[in-house]
């Protein structure tokens, strides 16, 4: 009955490890939950059963954790929890080359101070100055900075 008591308590402290290493982010309660078990082991093993078998709870521990983490990493279990998505969108290409400084347009969205704007009839990248400008506030272009065009409100 005491062995059964020693593995329970190493298999819990080696499962709490597990959870506390790949699951649980920080030093949480798995890593706390962990040590106690071990630790109660240990102890139980060396009080009750004696020294020799208190190192060998100790020592195969030890190993039974090192072979428990290298299992779990080989059975790819975090393989099938890890998101697989792939991102197939690029960023889009703003052709500035038909854009001149005074053309008007729409801003779409708030501008804080970047933000999007709909300049003869194509929607491009654009910031302001030193202003906020609200979305649906009619714009004009007034310079133009690598593909990047600075807008101000005509609403002033």
């Amino acid at each position: 009955m005491e062995i059964a008591l020693i593995i329970v308590f190493m298999v819990l402290g080696v499962a709490f490890f597990i959870l506390e290493i790949f699951f649980l982010p920080g030093i949480s309660i798995g890593g706390v939950a962990g040590t106690l078990f071990v630790a109660a082991g240990v102890w139980y093993a060396f009080a009750r059963l004696g020294t020799a078998a208190g190192w060998l709870t100790l020592v195969s521990g030890a190993l039974v954790f090192a072979v428990s983490v290298w299992l779990f990493i080989r059975s790819k279990t975090l393989e099938r929890l890890s998101l697989k998505t792939e991102l197939e969108t690029e960023e889009p290409h703003y052709d500035v080359s038909r854009i001149t400084i005074g053309d008007k347009g729409t801003a779409l969205s708030r501008l804080a101070p970047m933000g999007r704007v709909l300049i003869n009839g194509s929607y491009f990248e654009a910031k302001t100055q030193d202003t906020l400008i609200d979305a649906n506030t009619p714009v004009v272009v007034i310079s133009i900075d690598n593909n990047t065009l600075i807008v101000k409100s005509l609403n002033k």
